[in-house]
């Protein structure tokens, strides 16, 4: 089945990766290159590649405001890595660097792509449709290991470049890519700023957003390992926050506990806002996570005990645009998991959570955002955090606001 995309002939693909998925890109690859031979050296390649991918772990989190922590790096004085429509060009890595369970070194290269992402373990797919029909999930494997920096059908122009630049001095040197005034649907004429950092020795990843114009919904930013299971989608160019960051830490801070653990239930009491309770306003708090489907981890401001688990600041939490947030590991982004949970005494398929609105949520829309802030003074600090104006059944247009606070010393 053939149908047509911003002028573009693609064949349609039915099925999951495999062969199903391999038939189809091939009717399209043979039609377009008219080359039998050369489609399939690709193929091989690409596949190769893409089994070289280890990862074991996920990355904790912090997310910001560029200018506090992390600032822009102009890269316009760079090296030009690849321009144009379906491209992609192959850079060494300055210095070692490992992501996930990978190790790179000076001899291998990374592979930047002008349709919005860089691959690291193999050559990136120049498919538009591919990158069109992306995303971040934690099984979206199709790409590799890569950053996504604003995957879609992009296009690097005359009014646009991708360079690369190389700051401080070894070992504590910063690799920095920028794709600048990146073309984000073909022919749309609409822009964005994007960038992403390299720390050596730390193997810190830090993704920006600086400033766009772009009305395409669904260009995703984060990183994947390319195994399923491991992966970070930080937000979506359109629903995200501008001029901001996301920094990746590989150590991931102190291991979780081994499960939730629990023998007791928890007293209750209810009332109306402003009586014992107030709502806490968090607008001037620390923005976690934004878009659809998505979840970012956050540390712990002081030490909590929740039911029989013990948290401290060497802990995350992991807050969902889908209405929860996770204690003991990573959330699910999959909101057919969400749309279908049932809070029972047995529903433990989300680990141990606070579950504020738990459905397909969304997070962006009308002025949504999810923030958390800290209130008082040691022992006995708040830690709250707000999901404002959240849109709860995904393009809804429906909203709520809901907030959970954690006393501290109190637990």
């Amino acid at each position: 089945m053939k149908i047509t995309y911003n002028n573009k002939t693609v064949t349609k693909k039915y099925g999951i990766y495999g062969n199903v998925y391999f038939v189809g890109f091939l009717q399209f690859e043979l039609k377009k290159l008219q080359g039998v031979v050369l489609f399939l050296l690709f193929s091989l390649i690409s596949i190769t590649g893409l089994g070289q991918a280890a990862a074991s772990f996920n990355y904790s989190t912090q997310t910001g405001n560029l200018g506090t922590t992390y600032s822009w790096l102009d890269c316009s004085s760079g090296s030009s890595i690849v321009s144009g429509d379906d491209s992609q060009a192959s850079i060494s890595w300055p210095f070692t660097f490992s992501f996930y369970d990978n190790t790179y070194t000076t001899a291998n290269s990374l592979s930047v792509a002008t349709n919005g992402f860089i691959r690291l373990d193999g050559t990136a797919s120049t498919s538009y449709s591919t990158a069109s029909a992306y995303s971040l999930s934690s099984s979206s494997t199709e790409l590799g290991q890569i950053i996504a920096m604003d995957v879609f059908d992009c296009d690097v122009s005359s009014s646009s470049w991708v360079r690369s630049l190389v700051t401080g001095s070894s070992p504590n040197r910063i690799f920095t890519i920028e794709y600048n005034n990146i073309e984000i649907d073909y022919n749309d004429g609409k822009y964005a700023d994007v960038q992403v950092s390299f720390y050596e020795t730390s193997n810190i990843v830090v993704l920006k957003l600086g400033t766009d114009n772009i009305t395409k919904a669904g260009v995703d930013m984060g990183i994947h390992s390319g195994v399923s299971g491991y992966s970070n989608k930080w937000q979506e160019v359109l629903s995200g926050s501008n001029n901001a960051w996301i920094e990746y830490t590989p150590d991931g801070g102190a291991p979780p506990p081994s499960g939730p653990a629990a023998s007791w239930n928890y007293d209750i009491q209810t009332g109306v806002t402003g009586t014992t309770y107030s709502w806490i306003d968090c607008s001037s708090g620390t923005t976690v996570v934004s878009g659809d489907d998505a979840q970012a981890e956050i540390s712990w401001p002081f030490d909590f005990h929740y039911y029989d688990n013990d948290y401290t600041t060497a802990n995350s939490l992991s807050v969902a645009t889908n209405g929860f947030i996770r204690l003991d590991g990573v959330a699910s982004t999959d909101y057919g998991a969400a749309s279908s949970y049932n809070l029972t005494s047995t529903a433990t398929n989300l680990g141990q959570i606070i579950a504020m609105d738990v459905y397909d949520g969304k997070v962006g829309d009308n002025g949504g955002w999810i923030k958390s802030l800290v209130t008082g003074s040691a022992p006995d600090r708040i830690f709250t955090i707000e999901y404002n104006n959240h849109e709860i059944d995904y393009n809804d247009s429906k909203y709520a606001d809901v907030q959970v606070s954690f006393y501290e010393s109190t637990n």
